[in-house]
């Protein structure tokens, strides 16, 4: 642990890290720990027949998405995204 406090002092100096809590710093570099699907919504690009508002399969797909348990929508994510969590800045 002594090499990466190190590391990040040294990337981004030590008032920075030493300002960050640990939960913000954790968030930072592996993602939040639950999937904002509101944000997903949000910034989800559709096209052809599924970027119609009323797209039944558009629909299904939200409706799936939130009846899935969290550990099955990072398992979805890391399919789609290649990470299984959303990263603070996204999210």
């Amino acid at each position: 642990m002594a090499k990466v406090r190190e590391g990040i002092e040294f990337i981004c100096g030590a008032k920075v890290f030493s300002s960050m809590s640990w939960r913000y710093a954790e968030e930072s570099c592996v993602g939040k720990q639950t999937t904002n699907l509101e944000y997903l919504k949000e910034f989800t690009k559709y096209t052809g027949h599924f970027s119609a508002e009323d797209s039944k399969t558009r629909k299904w797909f939200w409706e799936i998405m939130e009846e899935m348990s969290e550990d099955d929508r990072q398992l979805y994510l890391r399919f789609i995204n290649g990470q299984a969590k959303l990263s603070i800045n996204m999210a």
